[in-house]
């Protein structure tokens, strides 16, 4: 059955490759689960009652960023209520709560709730923002255990004339001069 979740898998563009990259493995492996999975996300809902049964239980899935989860829950939120008027800040406030509710990460719903966005676009900025500075934190610890590592494993040169320390300064500018290339890669992957 991998197989035939594979070749589908060659179909899919956009936003349900992505989607479908991130999905667990015990997800994609199983031609079934995967079809589910991708129902579920890019089904259209044939009514407003639908809609708002499906908004009520929305939840960010694995593999979900939070603007594709913003996304769904503003176009359940038009199908739900095709007579809102755009930009209804009623609307907009009922879909605040419940992406902050169905958000996956506990420390990011902590977040937006002490910040109290005032509306969906500001709560989506916030929930980014963060999720950017923790991809990078991540990246940079990994860097930084990597580092330590490799200057564990690497000889310090000591030399005691006044030279050396020109030397022991260069050595580390250097190395500093890396560790700023590895975080500016790690920044623009983002």
């Amino acid at each position: 059955m991998a197989a035939d979740a594979t070749c589908d898998a060659s179909v899919l563009q956009g936003g349900a490759l992505d989607f479908f990259a991130f999905l667990p493995e015990q997800i994609r492996g199983d031609y079934q689960t995967t079809k589910n999975a991708l129902a579920e996300r890019y089904s259209q809902l044939q009514n407003p009652l639908q809609a708002q049964v499906e908004l009520a239980r929305a939840c960010q899935q694995p593999g979900e960023t939070v603007s594709d989860f913003a996304d769904r829950l503003r176009q359940l939120g038009r199908l739900a209520h095709p007579q809102a008027v755009p930009d209804d800040p009623t609307l907009d406030a009922s879909l605040r709560g419940l992406f902050i509710c169905g958000l996956r990460d506990a420390g990011l719903k902590s977040v937006l709730c002490n910040k109290s966005p005032d509306s969906m676009d500001a709560a989506v900025k916030i929930a980014r923002e963060f999720k950017s500075q923790q991809t990078a934190l991540v990246a940079m610890q990994q860097f930084g255990t990597a580092v330590g590592a490799h200057e564990a494993m690497t000889p310090q040169v000591m030399v005691a004339s006044s030279g050396g320390s020109g030397v022991n300064q260069a050595v580390a500018l250097q190395s500093l001069e890396r560790r700023m290339d590895d975080i500016q890669q790690a920044l623009q992957q983002l």
